[in-house]
Order: structure tokens, then sequence, then C-alpha cells
């Protein structure tokens, strides 16, 4: 029954993550076009990047794919769709292990899923949700590794670091976390 309860707060995070993201489905704003261009890079369309954010390679490089079936706008808010469910997710199992308490788990993702930011980008040709994706699976890796401490870890927690700053450069930030999580289990 336990884990019926899982599945049923995980359908509720993503149903809820998909409502609100549908609400600004597609609507590109001034930042797409950056994204779309350093995707057409990507594809070999284009001969130089002109994009202030070229170093967001990440989202860029898997809408790639996706353009060739769904279109480029519509290939990005697909993809900030799932990156948005998939954080939500990631939500409530941070908070639920951090405070043992699937309630305050659930409380936290709900906030996080309905939090108006999230509604307005959740849908939109960007790479936010991506950035917060990533932000969160850096933070979970490093206090799931860090506490094990073994070689093959820092390994994992370098490659998810590598990911999330590719992914949107201002992650660099888990640096500092490993930095001071790693000062604080030794």
């Amino acid at each position: 029954m336990n884990k019926n309860k899982d599945y049923l707060i995980y359908a509720v995070l993503i149903v809820l993550s998909v409502i609100g993201s549908l609400m600004y489905f597609n609507q590109p704003l001034a930042d797409s076009d950056h994204y779309f261009g350093t995707t057409r890079f990507m594809q070999g369309k284009n001969t130089v990047i002109d994009s202030p954010w070229a170093s967001r390679m990440l989202v860029p490089l898997i809408a790639a794919a996706f353009e060739l079936v769904f279109g480029m706008s519509v290939a990005y808010s697909l993809l900030s769709i799932l990156f948005y469910c998939l954080t939500s997710v990631l939500v409530y199992v941070f908070f639920r292990d951090f405070f043992k308490n699937k309630t305050i788990g659930f409380i936290s993702a709900i906030i996080f899923a309905t939090s108006l930011p999230l509604i307005a980008w959740g849908g939109r040709p960007l790479i936010e949700t991506a950035g917060f994706f990533f932000l969160f699976l850096g933070i979970i890796v490093i206090e799931w590794c860090l506490k094990k401490g073994r070689f093959v870890d820092y390994i994992i927690i370098g490659f998810v670091m590598a990911l999330a700053i590719l992914a949107k450069d201002h992650n660099y930030i888990l640096l500092k976390i490993v930095i001071t999580q790693h000062a604080g289990y030794k």
C-alpha cells in the first residue's frame, strides 16, 4: 500500500505540472530565439552561434533531435514540460528524505509545481526548467553520494555537475555545495 501512495503522489505532481505548463505552452519569449539559433548550430544549419547563452548547450542538443519530429518551438516546449514534471518529483523526493516525512515532501512539491515562475516558464521554449531539474538533481546526488564517500561517487557527482552546468551555467553553485558538504562530512 505504501508504494501505491508514492505512485499516487507522483501522478498528482505530474498532472499538476502538466496543467500548469499548458497555460503558456509553445509561447516563445525573447530568449527563445537565442536557443533556437544554438540548436540550428548543432544541426549544422548555422555556422556561427550569436547567442549570449551559448554555454547552455545541453537542452539545445536534445532539442536538435526532437526538432526533426516536432519542430523547433514545440520540441523546446515538450522538453520544458518534461523537466518541469521531473523536477516536481525530485522536489518531493528531496524534501521527503530530508525531513523524513512524506507530507512535508508532498506539500513542498505542490508549492513548487504550482509556483508562478514554473507555470510561466514550464511550457515555453526555454531552458529554465532544465536548470531547475539539474540543480535539484545535483543537490540530491551530492547529498546521497557524499555520505558514501567512495571514489566512484565523486565521479558521479562530477558528471551530474557537468550536465547541470551545461544545462544552465548558474548551476556552478553546485560546486560550492560539494565543497561545503564535503567539509561537513569529514
